[in-house]
């Protein structure tokens, strides 16, 4: 479920990140499908991390509707920005609504 903060909205706290060539650092848990709006899906988005020493940063990200064989379709978070190499365990993800 998404939380809601103001106008921002938390997606989620991160278990697990890992570089994927040519997407970015991927962010994991997936979203639950119906997280976000089909017409955000795969534009670049601004999210804001709150990582869990309180240091907050905002980041460019893009999330792609992708399909895992077996698995089938997951939302996946990717970071864009390339100064980021790996997001903390506990992370929260909040999505900022303009």
């Amino acid at each position: 479920m998404i939380q809601a903060v103001g106008m921002d909205n938390l997606l989620f706290v991160v278990e697990d990140s890992f570089q994927i060539v040519g997407r970015g650092l991927a962010l994991m848990p997936n979203l639950p499908i119906d997280s976000i709006p089909n017409q955000k899906l795969g534009s670049l988005l601004q999210i804001r991390l709150e990582r869990p020493g309180g240091i907050t940063e905002v980041a460019k990200a893009v999330i792609h509707l992708e399909h895992f064989n077996p698995g089938g379709y997951k939302l996946i978070c990717y970071i864009q920005d390339t100064a980021l190499d790996a997001i903390s365990p506990g992370t929260k993800v909040w999505l900022i609504e303009s």
